[in-house]
């Protein structure tokens, strides 16, 4: 499906839902999805690959370190004001950069996946739960991608990450490998963004709709080095809450 339509949870796509409300808030019950979350899991992935659909690593921003240093370079003739605060943290961002390509390397499990399922994309209509915004379809890790929806709606919510889990393994998904990677495609994006605002700054690359101007770079970097952490940490948390 495009961008412009909408998927209900369970079965196919439709147009235009009537009374439709985000869940970004949370509307059904304690977790933002309610009783139908388990749909929206499943709704989230097709278990085969198309090799015309872009890998979804292709946005995680992974790039080696020169070609951050050619950024820096240019940023600092340009007297651009992130340029420090990117330098101090490149460190950081290697790091982060090098924890995600291994995750993405190390899973075999390619679907083809929605790629953006998080709450504002999720509405709550009268007659059920519908998915929206395809634009990010993609080949994903059904692992990694069932991680960042779990991280998404229930970071702080381990017994909902739980039975969501249950439920999608009942509905004959592979149980995923649960450790410290598993919430690094949430990660992921916020390193995709960072690069694209930055290559975007020094014109190294076109804006698209989302972008705000250079002066986001600090705050995507600090929410990206915040991100790190909490992912890993959640990731722990639920891994020893299922061991």
């Amino acid at each position: 499906p495009s961008q412009n339509w909408i998927a209900p949870a369970r079965g196919g796509p439709a147009r235009n839902g009537r009374n439709l409300r985000s869940t970004q808030a949370g509307s059904r019950g304690g977790s933002p999805l309610g009783g139908d979350w388990q749909g929206v899991l499943s709704y989230d992935h097709w278990e085969h690959t198309d090799p015309d659909l872009t890998p979804a690593s292709d946005w995680f921003g992974l790039f080696e370190v020169s070609i951050w240093n050619s950024w820096l370079a240019a940023a600092q003739a340009r007297s651009l004001d992130w340029h420090s605060r990117l330098r101090g943290s490149l460190p950081r961002v290697l790091e982060i950069s090098d924890r995600v390509a291994a995750a993405w390397n190390a899973r075999t499990d390619l679907v083809i996946s929605h790629g953006d399922l998080e709450p504002y994309n999720v509405l709550d209509a009268d007659s059920g739960l519908f998915l929206i915004d395809w634009e990010s379809v993609g080949q994903e890790s059904a692992g990694l991608e069932l991680g960042r929806t779990l991280f998404a709606f229930g970071e702080h919510d381990l017994a909902f990450c739980g039975a969501a889990l249950d439920s999608y393994v009942d509905a004959s998904g592979q149980p995923p490998q649960i450790d410290d990677s598993f919430g690094l495609r949430t990660v992921a994006r916020k390193l995709g963004s960072l690069t694209e605002l930055v290559r975007v700054s020094i014109d190294a690359a076109a804006p698209t709709g989302w972008m705000q101007s250079s002066v986001a770079i600090p705050q995507a970097i600090e929410e990206l080095l915040s991100m790190s952490s909490r992912a890993v940490d959640w990731s722990r948390r639920l891994a020893a809450a299922r061991s």
